[in-house]
C-alpha cells in the first residue's frame, strides 16, 4: 500500500509539474512577444524621429547653401552696379562688361499634370544622363534614384543685360 501511495503521489506530482511547466512556458512566450513588440514599436518610433531630424538637418543645410548662393549673387550684382556707376558709359565699356558677365544658370523644367497617369510629368521630353550608380544594399535597390540634370537645361544667362537695358 505505501508503494501505491508513493506511486500515486509521484504521478499526481508529475501531472501537476507538466501543467505548471506548460502554463509557465505559455506565459514566458507571451511575455517575450509583448516585450519584442514594445521594443519594435520603440525602435520604429525612434528611427522615425531620427530620420525626421536628419531630414530637417539636410533641409536646413540646403537652405543655408541656397541663401549663401543668392547672397553671393546679389553681392556680385551690387558690385557690378557700383562698377558701372563709376565707369564712363560708352559702347566699348558696356560691350566688354556685358561679354564678361555670363554664367551657366539652371532653368527649371516645366511640368504639366497628366490625368491618365494622375501625376505631374515634364512638358518636354527630358534627356537625363543615365545613372550608373547602384544601391549597395538590396533593400535600397528599388528606391535608389539619383537624377542628374540634363545638360539641355543649362543655358548661358546674361543677367546683366536686363540691368543694362534699364540704364
Amino acid at each position: 500500500m505505501p508503494l501505491l501511495l508513493l506511486a500515486g503521489i509521484g504521478i499526481y506530482s508529475f501531472l501537476n509539474i507538466e501543467d505548471l511547466m506548460h502554463k509557465n512556458t505559455k506565459d514566458i512566450i507571451q511575455n517575450s512577444q509583448n516585450t519584442i513588440n514594445k521594443i519594435a514599436n520603440y525602435v520604429i518610433a525612434d528611427s522615425i524621429n531620427a530620420l525626421d531630424k536628419k531630414s530637417q538637418e539636410i533641409l536646413e543645410k540646403q537652405t543655408v547653401l541656397i541663401a549663401k548662393k543668392v547672397a553671393n549673387f546679389l553681392y556680385d550684382k551690387d558690385s557690378d552696379i557700383l562698377f558701372l556707376s563709376k565707369t564712363n558709359i560708352n559702347q566699348k565699356n558696356i560691350s566688354r562688361f556685358y561679354n564678361n558677365k555670363t554664367r551657366y544658370v539652371h532653368v527649371p523644367i516645366k511640368y504639366i499634370y497628366n490625368d491618365k497617369k494622375k501625376s505631374w510629368v515634364p512638358s518636354k521630353n527630358i534627356n537625363n544622363v543615365k545613372n550608373n550608380e547602384v544601391a549597395v544594399l538590396s533593400d535600397n535597390s528599388k528606391d535608389f534614384h539619383k537624377v542628374r540634370l540634363a545638360a539641355a537645361h543649362m543655358i548661358k544667362n546674361r543677367f546683366i543685360k536686363r540691368l543694362l537695358i534699364m540704364i
